[in-house]
């Protein structure tokens, strides 16, 4: 059993899967996709949220999280929404990172603290 905020808790995984449902890419083949993990290990919660959407540009990576990105310009985005996750998550004492699968695929994971 995880006990959290319920609604900063909410807000983190409603980002991360509007993120990914936002930027999917154009598949009609229905071969879009997203995964998302949830274990505990040791005194954390490990979330990972995995998708084959558009992806990530090296360049854009650093500045994420960051409000108002250029990443989220050229897609016609306000820009907040990964800003607001981050935000989240550090509330609850964890920490997001991003990277790219093995297969190319766009990689977030979450890692919160367990309380007791």
């Amino acid at each position: 059993v995880y006990r959290s905020n319920d609604f900063v808790l909410e807000t983190i995984f409603y980002g991360l899967m509007e993120n990914a449902i936002k930027f999917q890419k154009d598949e009609r083949n229905g071969k879009n996709f997203i995964k998302v993990k949830v274990y505990k290990k040791q005194k954390q919660l490990i979330i990972v949220f995995l998708d084959n959407g558009i992806g990530i540009k090296e360049s854009h990576a650093e500045h994420l999280f960051q409000m108002f990105t250029i990443a989220a310009r050229e897609r016609k985005s306000i820009g907040m929404g990964l800003y607001i996750v981050k935000q989240a998550v550090e509330k609850l004492g964890g920490t997001i990172e991003f990277s790219k699968s093995k297969s190319g695929y766009t990689r977030f994971k979450v890692v919160l603290p367990v309380v007791k």
